[in-house]
């Protein structure tokens, strides 16, 4: 196996994908979801993403990237989605790639800083306070619950978590496949950090077509310790 990528390189993001796609038996289309199908994305993705485009690339590039979408895709977001409200995933994903686009970076590499910030803003006040005191065992714990809190759809498990390292499990729909090695990779890598850990790297172990278009992924999750540092 060759060596773990480290999660905050481009190269090593791109080699994490390229080694997870060896873990597939068969390649994952894109699927054209219909638009009832595709409502699967809750609105705290919506106003985060674009939060964080404006943050990150400022208002221009964002608003460069809304207008390169088709008509359907910007009432999305023009319709002010409300965090528990529940919207298109396609319309949020695209929208992600033409900010990809607009600042010439690919996908996974857009990605996977969003859903830090994502996980940073989805914490209150409270919380940050409680997990700072806790370990990243701990606060790794929290993902299943903040994916609920993102996604209608699809399920997360903490198959194990000891003090420097964790297995996650995610069964879902093939339309969510790819964005999971940089969701799982920007949501470790900030929750690791809240708890005074870091240098997180996250790793593939296994991809499975169960059937209906539903897969069963698995990664590993390292990260060096406080008492390590």
């Amino acid at each position: 196996m060759p060596p773990r990528p480290h999660s905050r390189t481009p190269e090593g993001l791109r080699a994490l994908v390229r080694a997870g796609a060896r873990h597939s038996s068969a390649s994952i289309a894109s699927p054209s979801l219909a638009i009832a199908a595709d409502r699967i994305a809750r609105g705290a993705n919506f106003q985060l993403a674009a939060s964080w485009a404006i943050e990150s690339y400022g208002m221009p590039t964002w608003q460069r990237a809304l207008a390169s979408l088709s008509l359907t895709d910007r009432r999305e977001w023009e319709g002010e989605p409300v965090p528990i409200g529940v919207y298109r995933f396609g319309a949020l994903r695209r929208a992600v790639q033409a900010v990809a686009q607009q600042v010439d970076r690919p996908e996974d590499e857009v990605v996977a800083p969003l859903y830090a910030y994502v996980a940073s803003r989805q914490l209150s006040t409270m919380q940050r306070l409680v997990l700072r005191v806790t370990t990243p065992a701990f606060v790794v714990s929290k993902v299943p619950a903040l994916w609920r809190g993102l996604f209608t759809i699809g399920a997360v498990r903490i198959e194990k978590a000891t003090t420097d390292s964790a297995r996650m499990r995610f069964t879902v729909p093939g339309c969510l496949v790819d964005w999971l090695a940089p969701f799982c990779l920007g949501t470790s890598t900030q929750v690791v950090e809240l708890a005074g850990g870091g240098g997180a790297t996250v790793w593939e172990a296994e991809r499975r077509a169960l059937g209906a278009d539903t897969w069963d992924v698995s990664f590993t999750v390292d990260w060096r310790s406080e008492l390590d540092a």
